[in-house]
């Protein structure tokens, strides 16, 4: 969007408005909301101490601008997976061809986009016909796209395979990022149009991943060296080493349209999760957490997803899945009454601005 201004008599009223847009911009800071999001379930009775048998806590991954979230819930001998669209909570159906684990997930949700379709990856195995899994085959991960209109699954055509591949963020265009390994290491992807595109940061173009994308094509990643793992982000072309002050192997999960990335780092007192918004890191923790803060998703709302862990819950719960919502911050009374007092100087002019589209 532009604005083309086809009348203005008063350059010195056009220059104080710039300023106070600016200023406006500028002082306007977020705090958080935190509240739970798990999955519904039936709590604990008072006989069953420690909850062996039933629930036992949630995840949320992701969310989109529509607040549908994806996420995942854990009970005994199984882990599964849930989409919200706003009204009511839907087990999400494991992959046809995923095979069976005992005690853990074989379908993987990574990342939802506005149109509803979901990338993840589901466990399959070397095996002559899929989905049957010998003794002796290894398992391997497959990515995959869901549609969550149709209820439909599609594996991703990938070049990649017999290793395993998994995608990990999907954005409104329907660009896909993920990993991948071969008998060389591991390394990241790009699916645009149906072509699949391998990217390596340069630092370590043997152990690189994509987490995520935004509709602008910016990528954020992971890779590995000799000191450890380090994040970047892929704009362009080009490739920037992010490192947070906090913790140099922080993990970056997500980037949004404005370029607002999440992630999880670690340091001596614990796990946070963080914001990253292209200058400053602010850590992340949610409020009820006794074992830990991860974030893993942030829309173009600027709400965050992810978890939280808890010890010593009476009913064996181990983890929270939460959403954090940015309050503005007010702007000082002063500085609106010091911008009013600069407009009124500057005299009433006409002016006429036309929004052109753009």
């Amino acid at each position: 969007m532009t604005f083309k201004i086809t009348s203005l008599f008063s350059s010195s009223y056009f220059i104080l408005m710039l300023g106070f847009l600016a200023l406006t911009s500028v002082s306007q800071a977020s705090t958080y909301t935190y509240r739970d999001f798990d999955f519904p379930h039936t709590p604990a009775t008072p006989t069953e101490p420690g909850n062996p048998y039933g629930y036992s806590g949630s995840s949320v991954t992701d969310i989109n601008d529509k607040g549908q979230v994806i996420g995942g819930y854990y009970a005994y001998h199984k882990s599964p997976n849930f989409f919200y669209d706003g009204r009511a909570y839907t087990e999400l159906p494991d992959h046809p061809l995923a095979v069976p684990i005992l005690y853990s997930p074989n379908t993987f949700p990574a990342s939802i986009n506005n149109n509803g379709q979901i990338v993840g990856s589901y466990t399959d195995c070397y095996a002559y016909s899929e989905g049957l899994c010998g003794p002796y085959d290894v398992r391997r991960n497959r990515s995959f796209v869901y549609d969550t209109a149709t209820s439909t699954y599609t594996t991703l055509n990938d070049p990649y395979l017999p290793y395993s591949n998994y995608a990990t963020g999907i954005n409104n265009n329907g660009d896909i990022v993920g990993g991948y390994r071969d008998s060389t290491g591991g390394h990241g992807f790009l699916y645009h149009e149906g072509i699949f595109t391998t990217l390596n940061d340069p630092n370590a173009p043997d152990a690189t991943v994509l987490t995520d994308i935004n509709d602008k094509g910016q990528i954020v990643g992971t890779y590995r060296d000799s000191t450890g793992f380090h994040s970047f982000l892929y704009d362009g072309g080009s490739y920037t080493t992010l490192n947070n002050p906090n913790a140099p192997n922080a993990y970056f999960a997500d980037i949004n349209n404005s370029g607002q990335m999440v992630g999880t780092y670690r340091d001596s007192t614990g796990t946070h999760g963080f914001l990253y918004d292209g200058s400053t890191y602010i850590a992340l923790n949610d409020p009820n957490a006794t074992n830990g803060t991860f974030a893993s998703g942030i829309n173009n709302k600027g709400q965050i997803v992810g978890s939280y862990g808890v010890i010593g819950d009476p009913n064996g719960i181990e983890s929270h899945g939460f959403i954090a919502t940015p309050s503005a911050v007010p702007i000082p009374a002063a500085v609106w009454l010091f911008c009013s007092a600069l407009i009124g100087f500057s005299g009433i002019s006409y002016r006429k601005i036309v929004k052109v589209m753009g």
